[in-house]
This record gives structure tokens, C-alpha cells and sequence, in this order.
């Protein structure tokens, strides 16, 4: 599939020079909104008591942080449980043509491989940019309304793929390597709307998986694995046969470096899901008017 293709060689060869300067600063606003939803969550009793259950399965020790935890963790428990955090105040960005919350994906990962690899600045705000394109564009590639009606939930299914490309990009992974890393992404996406039928918690479940998943794709495809090329395309088992009835493939390559998504984002001013935020502005507005 050569959109899918094309998409990989843009994340793997994106740079600080080629990326517009509103751009670059979006993405670094990205970070501090990620970051400080992480650690407003750090005192939430389901995100503490993850933390105590899940960091004995990876060992002690490691040189990851754990957003306002002052402690460390083995990089890819940090990964899982900073996005967890991310997700869990429902205070994170939304890119609304695609109905994902790509921060609490793509940073925690971004940022967990930037720190293991000793680079900052520039190199982590690059990888950031390539993450939000990569996943804001295949979250539109399958169909949003469709996907939605389906019980997908695209944050993970979509994040997932930008997770991989922020991380790739980090790691230099060449054009091949990138779409072998984006093929085994999705080959992991998941995560369903199931949830909202008995109010189970585990909607941060979704993007911490998928952040976690895309690191370990990047880091399997430098390996050598490699992972399907036509992972949305192929009829036996690709994404668009399985997740969508209306994919739309032109979406994943549309106005690719010219036209930059990550400008395309709501921030919430409220903390719960950004559909129902038009229904709180009405209703403090008829109090306000009205008392």
C-alpha cells in the first residue's frame, strides 16, 4: 500500500528543518499538557495502586521517571504507566477529525526513549511531530464515524501507529524498518468502547497498550522483524476489512508535509470526554444568564 508507505518514509525522515516553527511549538505544548495531565493523576488511588501491582512484573530499579512520582521504572513499565496516568483525568489534547487523544500515546513513549537515549530538545519535539502526523492520519485513513459504529476505540487503534513512528523516528529506523515497525503496530492495535455498557475503568488501558506496543514495534523492526506492509489493505486481515466499512486510504498521505495535523488539535478546558463539552459551556451559560 504506497500511502502507507509514503507515510512511513515522512516519519522516518522528518527533521527539525523541515517541520514550520508553529508546528515545532505546538508540540512542545504538547509535551507540557501531557506531562502535567500525567502528573495531576499521579495521586489518583487506581493509578497508585496499578503502579504497586504492575512495576514487580518488570523488576526494580530502571532509569525511566514516572511522571510526578518521583521514582524510576524500567522504560517500558514507565511508558505503559505514564500513559495510563495521561488518559486517566480526561484532561488530554483531541485531534477531532480523527477522534483520538494522540498525546497520551505518543509522549509517554516519545518521551521514556528521548531520556534512554540521552536526547532532548529538538530531537524529542522532531519525534513528537512525526507521532501526531502518523497517527492523526491513519485514525482519518479509517473512517471515523465508521470505526466509531464498529466499537473501536482510536485512540488505541490509531495511537498505536504513532507511538511507533515517534519511536522509530528516535531510533533513525530508514523508510523499510518504518513501515515494518508501522506493520506491527497495527498488528497490535486495539482497544473498544465495551466499557461504557457497566462503567468498567480500564479505558486508560488503551492508549498505555498502545504506547507501550508502538515502542516495542520500533524496537522489533530494528531488530529485523519485520511486519506486514499491507497491514490496513490486505484483504485477509488488514485493518480497513476488519475495523471500518468506509476506510478512507487517500487520508493517510493528504498534503503529507504540508498540512500538519498537530495544529489540528482541542485542548479540553473541562475534564471529561470533549463531546460533552458544548452541553457544559450551554449549561453555564444558561446559569450565568438566567441564574
Amino acid at each position: 500500500m504506497e500511502e502507507l508507505r509514503e507515510l512511513a518514509a515522512f516519519a522516518a525522515a522528518l527533521r527539525e528543518e523541515s517541520i514550520p516553527t508553529t508546528a515545532r511549538c505546538a508540540a512542545a505544548c504538547c509535551v507540557l499538557d501531557t506531562v502535567s495531565a500525567g502528573a495531576g493523576a499521579s495521586d489518583d488511588p487506581l493509578v497508585r495502586r496499578a503502579t504497586e501491582e504492575l512495576l514487580p512484573l518488570y523488576g526494580t530499579g530502571g532509569d525511566a521517571e514516572l511522571w510526578g512520582r518521583a521514582r524510576s521504572a524500567p522504560l517500558h513499565a514507565a511508558v505503559f504507566l505514564n500513559a495510563l496516568a495521561s488518559h486517566t483525568l480526561e484532561l488530554d489534547d483531541v485531534h477531532t477529525a480523527s477522534k483520538t487523544h494522540i498525546g497520551t500515546v505518543v509522549i509517554p513513549a516519545a518521551w521514556g526513549l528521548a531520556r534512554r537515549l540521552g536526547v532532548r530538545g529538538p530531537r524529542l519535539v522532531t519525534a513528537v511531530v512525526a507521532g501526531y502526523e502518523t497517527a492523526a492520519r491513519v485514525g482519518m485513513a479509517l473512517g471515523v464515524v465508521s470505526h466509531r459504529k464498529r466499537g473501536f476505540h482510536a485512540t488505541g487503534t490509531a495511537g498505536v501507529f504513532g507511538a511507533a513512528a515517534a519511536c522509530g523516528n528516535l531510533l533513525g529506523l530508514d523508510e523499510e524498518h518504518m513501515l515494518s515497525a508501522l506493520g506491527m503496530a497495527g498488528t497490535q492495535a486495539s482497544g473498544v468502547w465495551a466499557f461504557l455498557a457497566d462503567g468498567a475503568t480500564c479505558k486508560a488501558l488503551h492508549p498505555a497498550r498502545a504506547a507501550a506496543n508502538g515502542l516495542a514495534a520500533a524496537y522489533l523492526a530494528r531488530a529485523g522483524m519485520t511486519g506486514p506492509s499491507g497491514i490496513l489493505a490486505a484483504e485477509d486481515g488488514g485493518l480497513f476489512a476488519a475495523m471500518t466499512d468506509a476506510p478512507e486510504p487517500c487520508r493517510l498521505n493528504a498534503g503529507l508535509g504540508e498540512t500538519w495535523e498537530i495544529l489540528r488539535l482541542d485542548r479540553k478546558p473541562y475534564p471529561c470526554c470533549r463531546s460533552t463539552h458544548c452541553a457544559i459551556d450551554g449549561a453555564l451559560a444558561l446559569r450565568a444568564e438566567h441564574g
